[in-house]
């Protein structure tokens, strides 16, 4: 079943199904329902993704156009929904959150602690930050990781940030998978990006040359 997008000032799935197709038919026998959001550029099970688990109601006629008008904003081919058989769906009792951030990195979380979470500030800047220590200061990811995580590779370029730390596709050998390195701190601006990263790359190369002297 398509989905749509945000309808409102709640937080709402917008799902949209033919009445004669089995997701259609399904939700109006049970509206439980889940979604997994993945994150962007997803490849596979050492991403990140997220499933909302919750209840839907059929859009009431009122309100209709808007969820539509949010359901195209996603799907502009969507010509069908004004089909006869198109009903539209919205998940507007969120039960709970399954979040899996990678190996080793699974969690549940209530509805409330979801609805009340904030995007994280750091993570809209992953493309310039990431881009920049990957091809000016790859040597210091590579420090950073023996220093902070014990972890000597071959080759490293971050992928990911946010708050807490970044994400690091790491090469050892023929092996290559992606590291999470936590940051020393946790950190709310891009400026405290730089400052954590420029602290921690110093500490570890002090580190690294007491190992290469002693």
């Amino acid at each position: 079943m398509p989905l749509g997008g945000k309808v409102g000032q709640r937080w709402q799935t917008v799902e949209g199904g033919s009445k004669v197709a089995h997701c259609g038919r399904d939700l109006m026998e049970d509206p439980r329902m889940s979604v997994t959001v993945q994150q962007q550029n997803f490849s596979g099970i050492q991403d990140a993704r997220v499933t909302l688990v919750g209840e839907c109601s059929q859009v009431p006629d009122e309100e209709l156009a808007g969820a539509k008008e949010a359901f195209m904003k996603v799907h502009p081919e969507a010509f069908w929904v004004d089909f006869a058989d198109f009903s539209v769906w919205r998940m507007d009792q969120m039960l709970r959150a399954q979040y899996v951030g990678g190996f080793g990195r699974a969690g549940k979380i209530s509805a409330d602690a979801y609805l009340a979470a904030a995007p994280d500030p750091v993570a809209a800047f992953t493309p310039m930050i990431a881009g920049h220590m990957n091809a000016d200061h790859k040597d210091s990811i590579i420090a950073m990781l023996a220093h902070y995580g014990d972890l000597k590779v071959d080759d490293a370029q971050i992928v990911y940030l946010d708050k807490c730390g970044m994400d690091i596709q790491v090469t050892q050998g023929a092996d290559s998978w992606k590291q999470r390195l936590p940051f020393v701190r946790k950190i709310e601006t891009r400026k405290e990006v730089k400052d954590v990263m420029v602290e921690m790359t110093k500490t570890a190369a002090v580190a690294a040359k007491g190992e290469a002297s002693s």
